[in-house]
């Protein structure tokens, strides 16, 4: 009886100090997340800043340039699929057949909100609603933001709504009022992003 005793006691101390380590290490995540937190902040305003330049470059010059920026901000998290959207390799892929013709001449965005919640260990999500109005020639309403959205998507997803100039030109303005999730992984020390969508939410 004695010797179970003991048995049980020995289970019992290796069961709390297991709970006590566990305890301790979601405590220092949660205080590492909190400290990262303003800076998750920054570089999601930061990406969505270098989105806008992509866009607004030159039709030649806006496939080699998104594909640049994918490499740069982004990080392959070792998914296959994603349930979270399109996935780093998936929106290279996409960038290599998109048909971005249209020449962008203006584009105006406008964060409504943004919110950062953790989203398990070492990683994050960005919330973003986001309005975008863009002017361009030729007027093109489906025109994907390349670096926020993908094939992934369906296309009534992120087709703005558009507004036809009045002089009877090929150029005219396309709205979109976005929801953006963008995931973020902690690799070897930096945050980088893994996995993103961006889906219309309704008409402006």
């Amino acid at each position: 009886m004695k010797k179970f005793l003991r048995r049980a006691n020995r289970g019992l101390i290796l069961a709390a100090a297991a709970a006590a380590g566990v305890a301790v290490f979601t405590l220092a995540d949660n205080a590492g997340f909190d400290k990262d937190k303003p800076k998750l902040e920054a570089l999601a305003r930061e990406y969505l800043d270098e989105v806008k330049q992509v866009n607004l470059a030159a039709p030649s010059e806006r496939q080699a340039l998104a594909k640049t920026l994918i490499n740069e901000y982004w990080c392959e998290t070792g998914e296959r699929y994603s349930v979270n959207g399109a996935l780093k390799n998936e929106m290279l892929n996409y960038i290599d057949y998109a048909p971005e013709t249209a020449n962008i001449t203006d584009y105006v965005d406008v964060e409504r909100s943004l919110t950062v919640k953790k989203n398990g260990f070492r990683s994050a999500k960005a919330t973003i609603e986001y309005d975008v109005s863009m002017e361009m020639d030729p007027l093109t309403p489906e025109f994907q933001i390349l670096g926020l959205e993908s094939g992934y998507y369906y296309y009534e997803d992120f087709t703005g709504t558009a507004a036809q100039a009045e002089d009877g030109s090929t150029a005219g303005t396309v709205n979109k009022k976005l929801t953006v999730n963008l995931y973020f992984y902690e690799k070897d020390g930096k945050w980088k992003l893994g996995t993103a969508d961006a889906a219309n939410t309704e008409e402006v």
